[in-house]
């Protein structure tokens, strides 16, 4: 997660008296996601979206889609704001 990303999601825990842990881990990214997920026993993910469609999401997909397709908790999809 970008720093900047991280700030936001940190500032919004604090806020909220949740807890969030931010863990970066290397290969596929929506089955990383959602294999990491299911073996920390988490409440719910939360993912972002650049929002791509068309043709680049046909052939490329979209990591937040394959995460609401395969998670077992709740998703929350965050887009990026314009």
């Amino acid at each position: 997660m970008g720093h900047q990303a991280t700030s936001y999601v940190e500032k919004v825990a604090k806020a909220s008296g949740t807890e969030v842990e931010s863990i970066v881990l290397k290969g596929d990214p929506a089955e990383k996601i959602v294999n990491f997920a299911e073996g920390q026993n988490v409440d719910m993910i939360v993912v972002g979206s650049l929002g791509k469609g068309g043709f680049e999401r046909l052939v490329i997909g979209s990591v937040s889609e394959k995460v609401v397709r395969h998670a077992k908790v709740p998703v929350l999809i965050v887009r990026e704001h314009i």
